[in-house]
């Protein structure tokens, strides 16, 4: 009777603990379904989103931004393997921006708390950046550069839009992205240019320049202290060769 009453005792000890821990994802998908008129197709996977919300939740994503992923899979009319293919991935995505966040956030440049700094729109702009081709490795690089230059966080945002603006930058590897990050974020150009340097390579294809050799101009004449007048004169110099 000891042993049988001990077993209990120690099955609750365990599983407690795991029932409260999924209180709070279980009741924001009972709260999604009871609310939107449009979630009734996706009962059969109910328990999966629970799962994958609690997840979510415990990582720090916001709330709101897991209910637009339910409400655009629901809107579209999506299949239920559909939304929760998606819910996976783009909570997923979240969880990695969070994650680069973090890495920028530690070096000090903030004095707010972490979770007014990242905030929803911030998570949405970097996933967004994922989905476009910047991996996190490179965005923990152009966070450490920001970091050890001392710059505002804003640099490494527009550093990274910059970068995700490339039009052939899937072309391009890690290494040569963390070079350009790097060299953008060293140079003369003030954060509201670095944007402009993305015109260079629809120029440079007119030339037959491809997007390797114009990152590596773009390197070289940043690294030189110079600026988007020289570039562009590089430029034709090189096309009209």
């Amino acid at each position: 009777m000891v042993i049988k009453t001990t077993t209990i005792l120690v099955l609750l000890l365990f599983t407690v603990p795991l029932c409260a821990e999924d209180t709070d994802a279980r009741t924001f998908i009972d709260t999604w379904f009871r609310t939107n008129p449009r979630s009734a197709p996706y009962s059969l996977i109910r328990d999966e989103l629970v799962k994958v919300s609690a997840g979510a939740l415990a990582a720090g994503i916001p709330s709101a931004l897991l209910l637009e992923i339910l409400a655009e899979g629901a809107v579209k009319n999506v299949s239920a393997e559909a939304l929760l293919a998606a819910y996976k991935a783009r909570v997923r995505e979240f969880q990695v921006a969070r994650e680069a966040l973090e890495t920028l956030y530690r070096c000090g440049l903030q004095k707010r708390p972490f979770e007014e700094f990242a905030t929803p729109q911030l998570l949405k702009t970097y996933s967004l950046f994922l989905r476009q081709g910047i991996p996190a490795p490179v965005m923990n690089a152009v966070h450490a550069d920001t970091c050890r230059l001392g710059k505002d966080p804003e640099n490494a945002l527009q550093t990274l839009r910059t970068l995700a603006g490339i039009p052939d930058r899937r072309e391009l590897s890690e290494e040569e992205l963390t070079d350009l990050g790097r060299a953008i974020l060293e140079s003369i150009l003030s954060p509201s240019s670095y944007t402009a340097l993305n015109s260079f390579y629809v120029k440079a294809k007119l030339y037959n320049i491809d997007a390797h050799e114009t990152t590596r101009l773009l390197i070289t004449v940043l690294g030189e202290g110079k600026g988007l007048v020289r570039i562009e004169q590089e430029l034709n110099r090189r096309g009209g060769q």
